[in-house]
């Protein structure tokens, strides 16, 4: 039960981080930066459509991330990692599977 969990905190925190992690390799490596700022604008790209205030539009870069995107992000995505591992506990306590929840 332990290691199931574990597993979903390592998940959560990998994709909650990941723009962070993004961002530092985009300061550290400015010759590749435009790579890591690609994954960096797929990441947010589902809710960039949501304009001011989260993010401000941009003609050269699409958008760009400000401090309440960035909160949002956090929130919708490790929200939906929330309900995803509910519903993938209430599938397994239905369907019988020892060790379930």
């Amino acid at each position: 039960m332990f290691r199931r969990h574990r597993t979903f905190v390592i998940i959560a925190a990998c994709v909650v981080l990941l723009p962070f992690v993004l961002e530092l390799l985009m300061w550290l490596t400015p010759d590749i930066g435009l790579v890591w700022l690609l994954f960096h604008q797929l990441y947010y790209s589902p809710l960039a459509g949501i304009g001011e205030p989260f993010f401000t539009p941009d003609s050269d870069v699409s958008f760009w991330v400000r401090w309440p995107g960035r909160v949002l992000a956090v929130v919708v995505y490790g929200g939906g990692l929330i309900v995803l591992r509910w519903i993938y506990g209430r599938w397994r306590a239905s369907s019988g599977v020892a060790g379930a929840g």
